[in-house]
């Protein structure tokens, strides 16, 4: 309900930016840059990112959550798109059924430039 309120809300707003993980995996110095200027922000991304796929990850104080968030030094981002080869059909077809009315919304305001 809330993405889909959002789409509804925002769009036209010029304060809205829908992102696929495709994409800002693809680029995501160029995605995270668009994204700061949106929020207003600005940021030394060559502090951030030493290449246009690799980020620095620095210690962080954590308590839970993905085991990854111990992991520190540059890291590749990458797409993960292991789940394609391995979702069971009926799972993929479940979450296509949940997802597509939204999938529906995302497609008619899509600005993935």
């Amino acid at each position: 309900m809330w993405n889909a309120t959002a789409v509804a809300l925002w769009r036209d707003s010029g304060r809205y930016l829908r992102v696929a993980y495709e994409d800002f995996v693809r680029h995501p110095r160029r995605w995270t840059e668009r994204i700061l200027t949106l929020a207003g922000h600005e940021a030394d991304l060559d502090a951030v990112f030493a290449g246009e796929r690799t980020v620095r990850i620095r210690p962080s104080h954590t308590v839970a959550g993905n085991p990854d968030r111990l992991r520190t030094g540059d890291v590749e981002l990458r797409l993960d798109d292991e789940w394609l080869a391995r979702m069971r059909r009926r799972d993929r077809a479940v979450v296509s059924a949940i997802t597509g009315p939204l999938q529906y919304l995302a497609a008619a305001g899509d600005d993935r430039s």
